[in-house]
């Protein structure tokens, strides 16, 4: 017994580690599952990130990091600036408010990339409970010590950690959102607590992207989640958890039922869409045809109305012209007729004072003859 007791001593005085699993969300509709524990050191606290956080990206950030999401990091932020040489666009940082009864150890570089960095540790002050706000960031490394942050949860990931009455007690997962504890002094194999841990986060994860889900074929995501977790069933003894999985695995098979069947009916609307689309546009081709015919009809009709018109009103014209040429003609005649006439007239009446003029001169020449006849006598 007193050998126990002096092993006691020397070792570290690890009263409890549970470990969380929360999923967050941010405005720009991704999704960040984080799994963590707390580690009870004494007056250490250490919370740490169990493996890399899982993030379900929206369309804008999975075409950001191009579809490969080991790129992104999750991080918490110690400070809000002096992170020496690593640079930090995009957003501005925003770190956590510590307790009053917790003391931050506080780190080198100033932030921590979950499931990456040295766990988050904090020394109590007292024996009463406390619960850190870390606000959660989304990063994309853009180049060597340089990060973008993309985007950040809208609620921060609430921690709580148990005072000296509450050691030992199972963790309120309400508290926590969907959250599952352990103790290490569980009794079952490590192996198989860390797969059904696992198994226990696909599940979420598939639940969440089914909800997502809106057609076929699944998300690549959502099909490797579901390899993953037939490969995990097989290694896992617990029925409980096996009946979670051949839940999720139904709920998988009846959503890609729906979604066929769905599919098939909107490939058959739309095919009997485009029957209608192509019956329409026949009869409107067929109704444009007619008119057109129609209109030709009309419009032939109309050019042998006119070409008659133009006939008939070339022969009236012609009429025209030759009464209008015969009475031209004769107005002409009429008109020399009365020259001739007058020139006649004139002719005549010219004769007549000519002689009427030769008339009177002999005379005179008479008058003055015997004039000068009876001068003579009398002389």
């Amino acid at each position: 017994m007193a050998i126990i007791s002096a092993l006691l001593s020397v070792l570290p005085s690890v009263l409890c580690a549970k470990e969380f699993t929360d999923t967050l969300h941010t405005e720009g509709g991704d999704a960040v599952i984080i799994r963590y524990s707390i580690e009870y050191d004494g007056n250490d606290i250490l919370v740490s990130a169990s493996g890399t956080p899982r993030i379900i990206p929206s369309d804008k950030l999975r075409k950001a990091c191009r579809g490969d999401l080991d790129k992104l990091d999750v991080v918490i932020f110690g400070r809000v600036g002096d992170f020496g040489d690593v640079r930090w666009n995009g957003l501005n940082p925003a770190t956590f408010m510590v307790p009053a009864n917790l003391d931050y150890r506080k780190n080198d570089e100033g932030f921590h990339i979950l499931g990456e960095s040295q766990p988050i540790v904090f020394t109590k002050r007292d024996g009463n409970g406390a619960q850190v706000d870390f606000p959660v960031f989304i990063a994309l490394p853009e180049r060597k010590q340089s990060y973008r942050i993309m985007a950040r949860t809208s609620a921060p990931l609430k921690v709580r950690m148990a005072g000296e009455a509450d050691k030992g007690r199972r963790a309120d997962a309400a508290t926590y959102g969907d959250v599952r504890a352990r103790s290490h002094a569980d009794p079952k194999p490590a192996e198989n607590e860390a797969d059904m841990s696992n198994a226990m986060g696909s599940i979420e994860m598939i639940r969440r992207l089914l909800a997502e889900a809106d057609g076929l074929p699944f998300s690549q995501t959502l099909q490797m989640e579901i390899y993953n977790l037939g490969a995990l069933k097989n290694r896992i003894t617990d029925r409980a958890v096996i009946d979670e999985i051949n839940a999720v695995m139904f709920e998988y098979t009846r959503k890609e039922a729906e979604l066929k069947e769905r599919q098939n009916a909107a490939a058959l609307a739309a095919k009997a869409e485009e029957q209608a689309l192509l019956a329409r546009q026949k009869s409107e081709e067929e109704a444009r045809q007619k008119e057109a015919e129609e209109e030709a009809r009309l419009q032939a009709e109309q050019q042998q109305k006119r070409t008659f018109g133009m006939i008939a009103g070339g022969a009236v014209l012609a009429v025209l012209c030759f009464i209008g040429n015969a009475v031209i003609k004769h107005l002409g005649n009429v008109r020399n007729q009365r020259n001739i006439m007058e020139m006649q007239q004139s002719l005549t009446r010219q004769a007549e004072s000519e002689a009427h003029r030769r008339s009177q001169s002999a005379i005179q020449d008479a008058v003055r003859k015997r004039r000068n006849n009876s001068t003579r006598k009398s002389i």
